[in-house]
């Protein structure tokens, strides 16, 4: 779950860097304008907020991303075999949890050049920025919780609903098969509609 939440943490946070720069670009700046809400990197200087874009775009493609993926698939491959060997899948996670601290070690180190180059100014900038948006992500979290709880809810009240009045619907067949002798449902006829009196024109009759 901490994994899930700092990744997605850092996917924002590319983002945020990217609308920081944006500069004299038409396209770049829209697209900054759709992605200001969250951009944690607002209060930075363009310099700054360049610096960071840099050690953050260095991170998307992971260095060992080949070795990481032969790690995962060598678990996957140990779970689905016939025999389950749960100490070579033990030692599978182990080696892909190693190559994913390397490279997090690998990505800490950029960010720990980039703070180096960046004012003390920027520096308060980022981290506010930072923990502003990981609040906001928090809270995104929660609605989203509550959304699908909300959800839930509505469906199991709609399965109830259904529920009953499929037991309506059956009662109400017995009743008819018991009175009737019939599965049919007897739909009484619909009495035609009387037509409107013609008015009388005053003094017709006068």
């Amino acid at each position: 779950m901490k994994a899930a939440f700092a990744g997605a943490m850092l996917a924002v946070a590319v983002l945020g860097a990217t609308a920081a720069v944006a500069g004299d670009d038409p396209r770049a700046q829209k697209q900054g304008h759709r992605l200001e809400w969250k951009a944690p990197f607002a209060e930075m200087s363009p310099q700054g907020a360049a610096i960071i874009a840099q050690a953050l775009q260095a991170q998307r493609i992971p260095s060992n991303a080949e070795e990481v993926r032969k790690a995962r698939q060598k678990v996957l491959d140990l779970i689905s075999a016939e025999r389950l060997d749960i100490d070579a899948i033990r030692k599978a996670q182990a080696e892909e949890r190693a190559l994913a601290i390397k490279e997090h070690a690998r990505a800490q180190e950029k960010m720990l050049k980039a703070y180096q180059r960046l004012s003390l100014q920027d520096r308060r900038a980022f981290a506010n920025g930072m923990r502003a948006q990981e609040e906001r992500m928090i809270q995104h979290l929660a609605r989203a919780r509550e959304r699908m709880k909300d959800a839930q809810q509505r469906s199991r009240i709609d399965a109830e609903r259904m529920k009953r009045e499929m037991e309506k619907m059956r009662k109400d067949m017995l009743r008819v098969t018991k009175e009737t002798g019939s599965l049919w449902i007897v739909i009484p006829p619909i009495p035609p509609v009387a037509a409107p009196p013609e008015p009388v024109e005053p003094g017709r009759n006068g």
